[in-house]
Formats: structure tokens, C-alpha cells, sequence
């Protein structure tokens, strides 16, 4: 029988914030903030000098020496860990809910009975899913990879709408000092930094069987109340060879009277409330797999990028940029003149491209139980091979408002 595919149930439920939220056009009031703060139309050329892969490791930059307008700068900025860069093409999988017996054996140690889900206007977007209010259960599995898990306490929290405020953010690839970050998981006080561990080390024995192409790193962790004790959300990036790849929002475009999805994210967002258990699980928006790669020898340097930067933002007061980090900017690349046709369907391209990405910390008080990556970061994003920028300042504070 074919029904048209909604985001319903814990599906709904769950993603609202990745798949409603997550999609944007490029803000207005960016527009608008430009026009106040007196945007120089007339952009000067940038010279842009290159440096070659192979010294970003070693590579350690006093930033003192190079003169900025509008961003502040860490004083130090390092590329340690990148020996290599990539071009790289992508297809989102197609058969994965072949997998959902597996998938559900694995998360919930037990067999369920499906009903599947198909779009009326675009036969190859289909999911399975399996919701049950009783045992307080809910899993969706969708043929491009998508896969989405509520149990027990979240799956209350989400049907129930009790949802919290955050209560401390971790920025883990900007904090690498810390030690230990205590939260109270069903009673007990366990380490925030070791129940991470304990996740990357799960997604490897059990996830990264049909998601294989990427390792996966913690990026942020935010702890909340959740009843009498708390919840533990984290967000995992996927990399490839030490570069990450986007987590920031997609941006939608129109483009020949349509609006298009023109850049993805990637991403891997669990919440636990116990102890090495995690509570629910989804992977945005579906699993990459490589299909062919090309190496580059050499990218811009550091000072090209901030000139780039600071020559798209020239109409904006200064902003404090909390890091500066390469990594992979996705880009779709599907026909989109089609009719019903949409960006992630299983099959579709995905271009992974090097960028320079200066990273803007902004506050976030929404009551969720998961990471919005969009809510906690803004960026400007240069690319690392032919200097084009974008950005998405939305909702940043400058520095001294």
C-alpha cells in the first residue's frame, strides 16, 4: 500500500530540530546587519598564497602577525593531525532498511513488526519504522541510511514534550585540557569525557558496520536535567584521515524558481541517561559511502583564508572567532530540475570539499534533548582551494555588545 512518507511519531518527534530547523535559507538579517554596519560592495582582490599538505601538521601559527578588521583571532592556531586532503565524491546508500532486522536486534535485543512508509511522489524515499508506546520504543530506518532510536526515558521525554534547558557545554575540540566532567546518570556520578569514549568505542564495534567510510569524534556534549538526575547529549562528527566533515546547517537557495538544498551536514547525535547506555541515536540525515577521491598536494595558507574572511564580512563589527578548523564543506549535487526529486535521496552525490572554517561560539537556551549544532555555532567557511565563501552569522554577538 502506498502512503505518503510524513516525519511522524518519535520520527517527528526526534528530528524536528535537524530536519526543520537544520534546512535555512540564507538569513535576512544577515543581509540587513550588513546594510547597517555599511557592507563595502566594492571587494578588493585577495592575493592568495598556498602552503602544501604535507606541512599542516607541523604548521603552528602566532596569529600576532597577521592584521585583522572585523575577527579576532586565537593567538595560536594548529593543524595538527591533518597528513592528508581530499577531494571527495559521495553517494548517500541505497538498501539500507535491508538492515532493519539487524538494526533493532542490535539496539533493542528483539524482533518487531514494521510498516513502511513511501513517498506518492518520489518512490525511492521510503522508511520503515516501529513505534511503541507500551515498552516505550521507537526506530525508523530509511533506505539512504537514516536511523533513528528512541527508548524508555528519552522516548518519554520526546512524546511528553519535557524537554530541558541546557545546563553546561562542553566544546570538546576547543577544551582538550579537561579532565573530567561530572553528570548524574540514573543516580550515579560517572564522568561525561568517559561515557563519550564509551560511545566512539560502541559506533565502532557495532555501527561502523554499515557506516564504514568515516571514523567518528565527539565534538559537543551538553548536560541537562532529566527528572530527579540529568541526560547527557553528545554530538559525534564524522572524519575522514583527522578532517572532519561539516556539521553545520544545510542551506537551502533559490535557484531557477526553486528552492534547492545546495550544502548537507554530517553528524552523529546520541543522548544517554544511563551509565554506558545510550537512550537514543541518529544519524541527521544518512550514510555516505566514498565512491572516488582526489588528492591535493596544496591549499591556501591560513593568512589567504582570513583575508578572504575579512574581505566577505568587511560590513560587520568585529567578532571574536573561538577556533579556526579545515574541514569538509558537503555540497549536493543532484538533479534538481527534477519533479519530487529530493537532495538525500539513497543514490544521490554529496561533493566533499577542504574549507577553512572559523568557528563562532553563540549561547543557546533551547529546551531539546539533543545537540543543535546550529544553535550552539556560527562560521564563516572559506574554501580551501579557490577561496569562495560562505557563511551563516545569524545569530552571533559581537565583541563588546
Amino acid at each position: 500500500m502506498k502512503k505518503k512518507i510524513i516525519l511522524i511519531v518519535g520520527m517527528l518527534c526526534f528530528c524536528t530540530m535537524y530536519f526543520f530547523t537544520g534546512c535555512q535559507k540564507v538569513p535576512s538579517e544577515v543581509k540587513e546587519r550588513m546594510k547597517e554596519y555599511g557592507a563595502n560592495d566594492e571587494k578588493e582582490a585577495v592575493d592568495m598564497h598556498y602552503i602544501k599538505v604535507a606541512a599542516l601538521d607541523a604548521l603552528e601559527v602566532d596569529t600576532s602577525s597577521i592584521k585583522t578588521d572585523n575577527m579576532i583571532l586565537p593567538e595560536k592556531i594548529s593543524f595538527h593531525g591533518i597528513k592528508e586532503i581530499n577531494n571527495l565524491d559521495c553517494r548517500y546508500i541505497k538498501g539500507h532498511t535491508d538492515n532493519r532486522d539487524e538494526l533493532v536486534k542490535m539496539f533493542f535485543g528483539t524482533q518487531v513488526s514494521w510498516e513502511k512508509y513511501v513517498d506518492e511522489e518520489n518512490e525511492d524515499y521510503f522508511f520503515y519504522d516501529f513505534n511503541n508506546p507500551e515498552k516505550r520504543l521507537y526506530i525508523g530506518v530509511q533506505d539512504n541510511g537514516l536511523t533513528t532510536l528512541l527508548r524508555e526515558d528519552i522516548y518519554d521525554v520526546n512524546f511528553h514534550g519535557a524537554f530541558s534547558k541546557p545546563g553546561r557545554v562542553i566544546r570538546l575540540e576547543q577544551e582538550s585540557d579537561l579532565s573530567s566532567v561530572q553528570v548524574d546518570l540514573a543516580g550515579r556520578k560517572v564522568d561525561a569525557l568517559e561515557e563519550s569514549k564509551y560511545v566512539v568505542k560502541w559506533l565502532e564495534e557495532n555501527w561502523s558496520s554499515y557506516d564504514s567510510a568515516f571514523a567518528f569524534q565527539p565534538k559537543t556534549l551538553i548536560t541537562r536535567a532529566c527528572g530527579e538526575h540529568e541526560m547527557l547529549s553528545l554530538f559525534l562528527e564524522r572524519e575522514y584521515k583527522g578532517v572532519p566533515l561539516s556539521s553545520y546547517t544545510d542551506l537551502l537557495e533559490d535557484v531557477d524558481d526553486r528552492t534547492v538544498q545546495v550544502r548537507t551536514s554530517a553528524g552523529i547525535g546520541i543522548a544517554m541517561t544511563a551509565h554506558e547506555r545510550i537512550g537514543s541515536f541518529t544519524n541527521l540525515v544518512g550514510i555516505l559511502k566514498i565512491t572516488d577521491e582526489k588528492t591535493i598536494e596544496e591549499i591556501i595558507d591560513l593568512e589567504s583564508a582570513v583575508r578572504l574572511a575579512e574581505r566577505e564580512i568587511s560590513g560587520f563589527k568585529k567578532m571574536e572567532i573561538a577556533d579556526v578548523r579545515i574541514i569538509y564543506d558537503l555540497y549536493n549535487d543532484y538533479d534538481y530540475k527534477k519533479k519530487h526529486s529530493m537532495a538525500d535521496s539513497p543514490g544521490n552525490k554529496v561533493i566533499a570539499k577542504p574549507a577553512y572554517s572559523f568557528v563562532i561560539n553563540t549561547e543557546t537556551k533551547e529546551e531539546s534533548d539533543s545537540v543543535n549544532e546550529n544553535e550552539l555555532y556560527s562560521y564563516i567557511n572559506v574554501d580551501a582551494v579557490d577561496g569562495s565563501v560562505n557563511y551563516n552569522l545569524d545569530n552571533i554577538k559581537y565583541s563588546g555588545e
